[in-house]
């Protein structure tokens, strides 16, 4: 059976699907980070004068503008890994769409959120008082059952912007400019997709839209969070560590 088959999807149980989705979440997570440290490169190599001022008409300008383009193609390029098509084998948002995608797994996702809301809370204020002690019991349940419905509400809204994305025009530019040139060496008939010319600056797009699928798909199945303001400050200082500390001294 080939990986690339998705009826293997059919033959996991809800919390087989659960645990794999989760699984791949970390991965995409762990790509994405790295991703906004290239980014934040990118924004100084690519899309400031900082390095390209020192730099006049020469051969030695040739040899940077090809340098800026591979820089911001190979940006493109792993930011699609992130938008692979669904398969055994990949750690892709459209796989952890299809894994999630399930009444059932819903339904388990949303009682797991629940319940730990609910673990833990101290409801000791009441303890000498039966009906403060329920009163608070019962808004404890009420404020738990919020928080789940918020995040199936997220996970809802994750599965639906994944499929949308999977057909709006700044991915599928990506995926044209990758498989026409990064991955591949194609011919004109060999396009699959319709001929939309990727622009600079759809880069940051796609990043920042990928960025909040994420976050929807992990507070939806990890009931979690994970700090992209400040992933993207690091990434920042320690671009501009290397970068504006850098000079150019052309020969000729």
């Amino acid at each position: 059976m080939g990986k690339n088959r998705t009826d293997w999807i059919t033959r996991l149980s809800a919390e087989e699907r659960i645990a794999i989705a989760d699984e791949r979440l970390s991965k995409i997570i762990d790509n994405l980070i790295e991703q906004v440290h290239l980014h934040e490169s990118n924004r100084i190599i690519c899309f400031s004068e900082l390095l390209r001022d020192q730099i006049p008409n020469s051969r030695a300008a040739i040899a940077f503008n090809l340098f800026t383009e591979t820089m911001i193609k190979g940006e493109i390029s792993q930011l699609c890994r992130v938008w692979d098509p669904k398969a055994e084998d990949r750690n892709s948002l459209p796989t952890v769409e299809a894994l999630v995608n399930d009444a059932d797994v819903k339904q388990i996702l949303h009682g797991r959120i629940r319940e730990s809301w609910q673990a833990g809370r101290d409801l000791s204020a009441g303890n000498h008082d039966p009906g403060l002690s329920e009163l608070l019991e019962k808004a404890d349940k009420d404020s738990a059952l919020g928080r789940a419905d918020l995040a199936i509400s997220e996970l809802e809204r994750a599965i639906s912007k994944t499929k949308s994305m999977q057909v709006g025009e700044i991915l599928r530019a990506a995926r044209d400019l990758r498989n026409m040139h990064l991955s591949h060496s194609l011919t004109e008939d060999a396009r699959k997709e319709p001929a939309v010319r990727a622009k600079f600056g759809d880069e940051r797009k796609l990043l920042d839209q990928t960025i909040h699928i994420v976050d929807a798909f992990n507070l939806g199945i990890r009931n979690s969070s994970y700090d992209w303001d400040g992933t993207r400050e690091i990434a920042q200082r320690n671009a501009r560590a290397l970068w504006e500390r850098c000079t150019f001294e052309v020969l000729e």
